[in-house]
């Protein structure tokens, strides 16, 4: 073993970096051979006691002994044979140390090999267990240690090692790196610092820039990525929070720091991989009084801030306060109830005040009334800059952030099967809170996209030939108006193109010699000129748009707002089945704000066959993307349909007391069975959102679609057979509907009319059936709950979704709740010897009033308490502090 346990690292009292900056930190970097000797015979001490350890030990003992003899080379095959008759790789019950550090302690590299791959265990090697004697994971020690040859290994399984991971002090295996170190030069060989921080923690502010917890960590490629497109789609990873949370401890009257270390309570990681649900387990419940409620309220809704997108963690906080009050305390029904009733409306209202409504239309630009024209861009001028001024930022970051919290709020609850049987009220508002996210979550995605409606959508034209399209709107009878100057623009764009090619070409022809006549044919002369311009024409098609006409709004703008969505419920861990709820509700209202304002639009520009092309092409965008998007929701597995039917009342209700003509429950979906039939459009039905997304967003935007192919056709029609075989075509779209396009529609140059018997038609079909033009933009349907298979079969099996705390949040409840009974009890105190004083002074007075008038004289201002008991829990007030300063004004009162 080597002489200097740090390897080749130098050993300073304090480290400085390549510019001179010291960069120690206290209580991380300890560099010093002194600490790193200490440590290691911590390490050793383990070792020796093994001579007196319990036989039943067996080769796990002789595992660490042969492990920790210098005296033998590295026995592959004898540790590979005590190592079958190990039943846990992971276990450190004997001396606080599993055998994984022992073998980077002893620098063993060979073995670490065998270790993870040996299949007779119990459970899999775990890379990020810590010791229980210094408290650094593999890695750490690896690092420590400068064992080069050990951190190879270790290298070779970094897809199961958490480098961000830290012990109970705080310290991960990045504030024990010094730049420049032989172990520096290792990782960055290997590419190592591309784990750094891996799930990336971003500093919540109402800044527009994200940043690390660490100044000066690179972000995670991915992480960064997605945040560059939503910083495109005009959105961002950061948080919007009040100001007064950022001062929550300050204001607070504890004295405790939630975010510094603890090491008395028992680490997060040493909890074990599953959650006991059935029966209450320490450290697995927080213990709380009606008086901490509000606090621990006021902390809950500043979790998304110290914890981004850990959405177990304010679901776990409220769900352990809840079983500990469900069955620990004596009035539990209000407790349970108080708590979480409070927690909802916290929770809705702060999403409500920390969201402002971005919008950036004017009112022009929301019934679709929109003119290109000089002079009415001139006319609007100021106002325009006044209605366009961007307000704060919507936050779908935090309004999905809680629906993920609410999601697993919801699966916990449900794994008490009696619960919501006992609390019916809970699960109706927990429905209630959630459909009000998800419809804010909606509203603030709208509010981005409602404004890109014209610009990135109605207005956007690719097609040079809908560019180029004259309109009979644009003459008069002077036959002079836009199309003049329409028409002179092209014009004159295609000479100067032609006259560009010209002059490049006889610019070419300068550099070579005339070889050619010069007495050409006329005839040749004007073939050559016909072919340039065709060429010019061909160029013109292929060549890509100008950088002016890129920077302009696109369907892509559109496309990056759903992605957005799309990313931040994936972000949240939100369930599949209130993703797909999101998503459709935000397709919706999308198509039929769109379809609205292609029928509102007063200008008529929209109305038209060539206008209508290009739109269709223009949504293509968005359908490409939601095929490479496409979501489908697994059935729910273990439930027949009688239980089906039947849930979610079967969470609330006994099975023989459920009514389905009566429910208990409202704004939910059913489950109702629909036989073969292929496509469901009922969306009050469960299986709506069970069908892909794919298929949805095509229920949802074929009015829109329809509309547009309307558009296309209206003006060929010249019977009315043919008009009936459209309209059979178009089944989404009303009489009404169909009439108003055509009263409105622009007609191009040349363009035949509407017949007037066709249009005659239609007015009578509108009349007789229903006059509902326009779509409702906002509808809002009804929530689809996960059955509890469904939550079993994605969460259950997974670490990470378990109601675990980490240290600081649990030590904080546990401070509070101690901080605020002793507070309480020094008020009682205080308040009880205010009661007794007060009620002494009354007998003394009282006493003394009724001897003076008796005339007794054994009983005087001397010797008072020979009459009355002498108080049990307070000192009272002595005489020369009421009778006497009563009598005597003179007399002054003692100031202690």
């Amino acid at each position: 073993m080597d002489d200097n346990l740090w390897g080749d690292f130098a050993a300073p009292t304090e480290a400085t970096d390549r510019n001179g900056v010291s960069t120690a930190q206290d209580g991380a970097r300890e560099m010093g051979s002194g600490a790193a000797n200490d440590k290691v015979s911590a390490i050793k001490d383990t070792v020796t006691r093994l001579d007196h350890a319990d036989p039943k030990m067996g080769s796990w003992s002789e595992l660490v002994q042969l492990i920790a003899d210098e005296t033998r080379g590295e026995e592959l095959t004898t540790f590979k044979d005590l190592l079958q008759d190990v039943s846990d790789v992971n276990d450190k019950l004997q001396t606080g140390v599993a055998l994984i550090h022992y073998i980077i302690v002893f620098n063993r590299a060979p073995y670490i090999e065998l270790l993870a791959l040996n299949t007779r265990s119990a459970s899999p090697l775990n890379f990020n267990l810590v010791d229980d004697v210094v408290g650094y994971s593999a890695l750490m020690w690896g690092v420590a240690l400068s064992r080069k040859d050990c951190l190879i290994e270790l290298f070779n399984f970094a897809d199961s090692i958490n480098f961000d991971s830290r012990n109970k002090e705080g310290i991960n295996v990045w504030d024990l790196l010094l730049p420049g170190t032989p172990v520096y030069d290792l990782l960055d060989q290997n590419n190592i610092f591309r784990y750094r921080n891996q799930k990336s923690s971003f500093v919540h502010d109402n800044s527009t820039n994200a940043e690390t917890v660490n100044e000066g960590d690179d972000l995670d490629d991915a992480n960064l990525q997605k945040n560059i497109d939503l910083q495109i789609a005009g959105l961002s990873l950061n948080a919007s929070y009040n100001d007064h949370d950022d001062d929550f401890y300050n204001k607070s009257n504890l004295k405790v720091d939630p975010l510094g270390d603890n090491t008395e309570q028992i680490s997060f990681n040493d909890l074990g991989d599953k959650f006991d649900f059935n029966k209450l387990q320490k450290y697995q419940y927080l213990e709380f009084s009606d008086y901490d409620i509000p606090q621990i309220l006021d902390y809950l809704i500043t979790l998304p801030k110290r914890y981004p997108h850990m959405t177990t963690y304010p679901a776990a906080l409220l769900y352990q306060c809840v079983r500990y009050a469900d069955n620990k305390k004596k009035n539990a029904k209000a407790e349970v109830q108080s708590l979480l009733f409070l927690a909802f409306t916290k929770i809705a209202s702060s999403i409500s005040t920390a969201n402002v409504t971005t919008s950036t239309e004017t009112t022009n630009n929301e019934g679709g009334d929109n003119d290109d024209d000089e002079n009415d861009n001139q006319r609007r001028g100021a106002s325009s800059t006044k209605d366009t001024k961007p307000k704060k930022s919507v936050d779908i970051v935090t309004q999905s952030y809680w629906i993920g919290a609410l999601t697993f709020i919801y699966y916990y609850l449900t794994k008490d099967e009696t619960f919501f049987k006992r609390h019916p009220n809970i699960l109706q508002e927990l429905v209630n809170t959630l459909h009000s996210i998800m419809v804010e979550l909606v509203t603030s995605i709208h509010s981005r996209l409602t404004p890109l409606i014209q610009k990135a959508l109605l207005n956007y034209t690719t097609i040079e030939d809908v560019k180029e399209t004259l309109y009979k709107k644009d003459w008069n009878f002077f036959k002079k108006r836009k199309h003049a100057k329409l028409v002179a623009k092209q014009k004159e764009r295609r000479l100067q193109k032609h006259h560009e090619l010209e002059k490049s070409k006889s610019d070419d022809d300068a550099d070579e010699p005339d070889t050619q006549s010069t007495n050409t044919a006329p005839k040749a002369e004007e073939e050559e000129q016909r072919r340039n311009s065709i060429d010019a024409e061909i160029l013109r098609h292929l060549y890509p748009p100008s950088l002016e006409e890129q920077m302009k709004p696109s369907p892509l703008k559109i496309v990056q707002i759903f992605g957005a969505l799309l990313y931040v419920l994936n972000l949240h861990q939100i369930h599949p089945l209130f993703q797909q709820q999101c998503l459709s509700i935000a397709i919706k209202w999308f198509s039929n704000t769109v379809f609205n304002q292609i029928l509102k639009d007063k200008k008529k520009k929209t109305l038209s066959r060539a206008r209508a092309i290009q739109i269709r092409l223009n949504l293509s965008t968005l359908e490409s993307w939601i095929k490479n998007n496409d979501l489908v929701v697994e059935k729910p597995k273990l439930i027949d349909d009688f239980m089906w039917e039947r849930f979610p009342f079967t969470l609330v209700q006994d099975l023989a007391d459920i009514d389905l003509n009566n429910p208990t429950l409202h704004s939910v979906t059913t489950y109702k069975p629909v036989g073969e039939v292929i496509v469901i459009t009922d969306t009050s039905n469960s299986l709506f959102f069970y069908q892909s997304f794919h298929k949805i967003a095509d229920i949802h935007l074929t009015p829109l679609f329809q509309l547009l192919q309307w558009l296309q056709v209206a003006t060929t029609l010249n019977s009315e057979e043919a008009l009936d075989n459209t309209l059979t075509l178009l089944p989404n779209l009303s009489p009404a509907q169909i009439l108003k396009a055509i009263d409105k529609y622009n007609y191009e140059v040349g363009e035949h009319k509407f017949g007037s018997k066709l249009r005659q038609k239609l007015s009578g079909m509108a009349k007789i059936t229903s006059k509902i033009t326009y779509l409702e933009e906002r509808q809002v349907p009804l929530v689809a709950l996960p059955t509890v298979p469904e939550l079993t079969d994605l969460f259950a099996n997974e670490r990470d979704y378990q109601p675990f705390l980490p240290d600081d949040i649990q030590d904080f409840v546990y401070e509070l709740h101690d901080a605020n009974h002793k507070m309480r009890m020094n008020d009682i105190m205080d308040d009880h010897d205010m009661v007794e004083e007060t009620e002494l002074q009354k007998e003394l007075s009282y006493g003394n009033a009724n001897d003076v008038a008796s005339g007794n004289p054994s009983i005087t201002a001397d010797n008072i308490f020979n009459s009355i008991d002498e108080p049990t829990s307070t000192v009272a007030q002595p005489v020369w502090g009421s009778v006497a300063a009563t009598n005597n004004d003179e007399f002054e009162t003692n100031p202690w």
